[in-house]
């Protein structure tokens, strides 16, 4: 009968093994920074233990496979009473694979998949015991676990923490949980797709931008800066599409001499190609502390302009006062 208690024990174990497995994978990572943040001992436990994965799943995987022998050799003895040794162990097969499968591996993945949050804080105690009872165990499989990457030097070392698509999981995670507004999703998920988007998509073309001739007088650009909404406006020398810079309005006014040219005032400004990227963009515009870049095809040919404001409203939506 005794050993009939330790097959059940045995099995409740593996499903404990299997539970926590599934958990792992299913804990909600943006729950639990909350917690830690708050100071809850096992939200902590469980952060530590998630900092080594490797380790975590290491001693997941030895105590399944320990108790998995375990209840085999049990109920073999159990059966090897009634027939012989090699009638027994096919028997205990036969009988005590499916049971484990049903018992010991999906029932609990089942229901720990659910209820990974509630199952995994209640059982981080047990958890940090059994990681340090394997702790010698973990050690010796991490080490035979490098062997293989000595033989495989293609394969890269490191692999991304975050992808794309378990960023945005987080993300619909905080949502559900009221710790990231409508509004800062919205956020993440444009800045997600600056990286697929041209700045060709967002840029003013040059028929619809206000230029300044290079040759133009003190007396015209006067004029130009009454009725310009932007404090900046790109300068063309003989074609429109020949941008040479940008000239600050208020730089000229605020020496607003009529021997002023507009070479006095004339600067630079960052050229990108129409194919560039929107993050590549404002992390060059952010660099060279431009507010204002010129767009130009593959001929270099200026064909548009793309402002800071421009590239901001990306990711924020639209700025009504910049």
């Amino acid at each position: 009968m005794a050993e009939f208690y330790l097959l059940i024990l045995f099995i409740l174990f593996s499903s404990y093994f299997s539970g926590i497995e599934i958990a792992i994978y299913c804990i909600n990572r943006v729950r639990l920074q909350y917690k830690v943040d708050r100071g809850i001992r096992s939200a902590k436990i469980i952060k530590r233990l998630l900092e080594d994965p490797q380790a975590l799943i290491c001693t997941v995987l030895i105590g399944n496979n320990i108790v998995n022998y375990l209840a085999a050799a049990t109920f073999t003895y159990i059966i090897s009473k009634n027939m012989s040794q090699a009638n027994s162990e096919l028997v205990a097969t036969l009988i005590l694979a499916p049971i484990m499968l049903v018992f010991a591996e999906a029932i609990p993945k089942i229901i720990c998949q659910r209820k990974a949050d509630t199952f995994l804080y209640t059982a981080s105690p047990s958890v940090k015991f059994f990681s340090q009872l394997f702790l010698p165990l973990v050690y010796v499989l991490k080490g035979a676990n490098k062997i293989p990457q000595l033989f495989l030097k293609n394969v890269s070392k490191r692999t991304p923490i975050f992808t794309p698509y378990r960023l945005g999981f987080f993300i619909r995670e905080g949502v559900e949980e009221g710790i990231i507004s409508g509004y800062q999703d919205m956020m993440a998920r444009n800045i997600m797709k600056l990286g697929s988007i041209p700045i060709k998509k967002i840029m003013i073309p040059l028929k619809r931008t206000t230029l300044v001739s290079y040759d133009a007088s003190a007396d015209q650009l006067i004029g130009y800066a009454k009725n310009a909404m932007f404090s900046r406006i790109p300068v063309y020398k003989g074609s429109r599409s020949n941008i040479v810079g940008v000239i600050n309005l208020f730089d000229f006014l605020s020496v607003g001499t009529e021997k002023s040219t507009i070479s006095d005032f004339l600067k630079d400004t960052e050229r990108l190609n129409s194919e560039t990227l929107i993050d590549d963009a404002l992390v060059r515009m952010q660099k060279t502390k431009q507010r204002m870049a010129i767009v130009t095809n593959k001929d270099n040919e200026s064909i548009g302009i793309v402002t800071i404001k421009d590239l901001v409203e990306e990711i924020v939506g639209e700025l009504m006062a910049w």
